[in-house]
């Protein structure tokens, strides 16, 4: 029986197809000719104000924490059910982390929670616009206002994601974007910082530049090259900004193919009434996943095994950040940590393939297996 992949990364030769430019213009290292041409891309079709280019969203929270590292208020916000180097950012650049809880069965904040932590050293929210569909903007742009507070997107998975005719992204003081092979517009490993408060530009953008003022000297704004803040090597190289300015200049067409294969899962998904889990395939939506939401972990082991049998990889996600060893060395007892539903919703969450080289007769035999499963 032919396997079927979680995920494969699409990718073909018209995403190299200005490898020849790139030799001839004999600039590799980064934030050069296809590293600008991507970040104008951004800027111009997705309204982001600034955007800075990285070599994953990872380093994209790295730059955003030692921006802030000098704020007075010293303690940020994260759901524990998120990735491990947003929080590690953070903590590397002295913030006190506090944990938010989801709401139950959902991956996204519990507001109840939320609020009870919010506190006059709270400076920074991150927010995680979670499988390609989005949080309560409305209500944490409230939040920002009325406690004066950072807001940060972390929207890797969200990449062409609308609210309100604008995109998400655009909201925050920061965002951050991921352009790893999972995703749905990929360069294999990259992503991108997004600067929407130009009061942060500036230092943002010397940090970025391993903490030089490269920028200015380069525009000729500064007589003098210099090492102004803390810094690091963020840039993607030239040949990973070449794939991804490919994709870029296509991402409408990926999309769309993106968006056939999950309207064709949805027919068939609809048909399906299991007492084991729930299916989460919602409209609004950048079509980056499909999950389930199993009625226990017991039942999910066992239809991840029932899926295994009949060659389909679905895998679940997030360890919720919480319960983590390392976090538990670093606290050893902090009562306000304590996120029972992001626990209990990782022990139910399940994953189906979702990529561009799926063909009809692989989702039917995802449905089909979905629907024979039984208890």
């Amino acid at each position: 029986m032919k396997k079927i992949e979680f995920n494969i990364p699409f990718f073909n030769k018209k995403h190299i197809k200005n490898l020849d430019l790139l030799i001839q213009n004999k600039k590799l290292a980064g934030n050069q000719l296809f590293s600008k041409k991507c970040q104008k891309i951004l800027e111009e079709n997705f309204k982001f104000k600034k955007v800075l280019l990285t070599d994953s969203c990872s380093s994209a929270f790295e730059i955003i924490a030692t921006r802030l590292r000098n704020i007075q208020k010293k303690e940020v916000i994260i759901p524990s059910y998120s990735y491990p180097t947003v929080a590690s950012a953070f903590i590397r650049n002295n913030f006190k982390v506090i944990f938010v809880d989801t709401q139950k069965n959902s991956p996204f904040i519990d507001k109840n929670d939320l609020e009870k932590k919010i506190n006059k050293n709270t400076g920074c929210i991150v927010i995680i616009h979670h499988y390609g569909y989005h949080e309560d903007i409305d209500y944490f742009k409230n939040i920002k206002k009325k406690h004066n507070i950072i807001l940060i997107e972390d929207a890797a998975q969200s990449f062409n994601l609308k609210y309100k005719n604008n995109y998400i992204g655009t909201f925050g003081d920061f965002a951050a974007l991921s352009f790893h092979e999972t995703k749905n517009i990929h360069c294999g490993l990259g992503g991108c910082l997004i600067l929407n408060n130009k009061k942060y530009i500036k230092k943002t953008e010397h940090i970025w530049n391993r903490g030089t003022n490269r920028s200015e000297f380069n525009e000729k704004k500064v007589k003098k090259y210099s090492w102004y803040n803390l810094g690091s090597n963020y840039y993607p190289s030239e040949l990973q900004s070449v794939i991804l300015h490919s994709q870029l200049k296509s991402y409408q067409a990926i999309c769309n193919s993106r968006k056939l294969i999950y309207f064709k899962y949805k027919v068939l998904l609809n048909k399906i009434n299991s007492k084991n889990f729930k299916i989460i395939c919602n409209k609004n939506s950048n079509y980056h996943s499909i999950y389930l939401i199993c009625k226990n972990n017991i039942i999910r082991k066992k239809l991840q095994n029932f899926l295994k049998l009949r060659n389909i990889d679905a895998p679940s996600h997030y360890e919720p950040l919480h319960i983590s060893k390392f976090f538990k060395k670093l606290i050893k007892k902090n009562q306000n940590n304590i996120c029972k539903n992001s626990l209990d919703f990782s022990k139910k969450i399940l994953r189906i393939p979702l990529h561009l080289y799926l063909d009809d007769s692989d989702i039917k035999n995802v449905t089909d297996s979905l629907e024979k499963f039984n208890l």
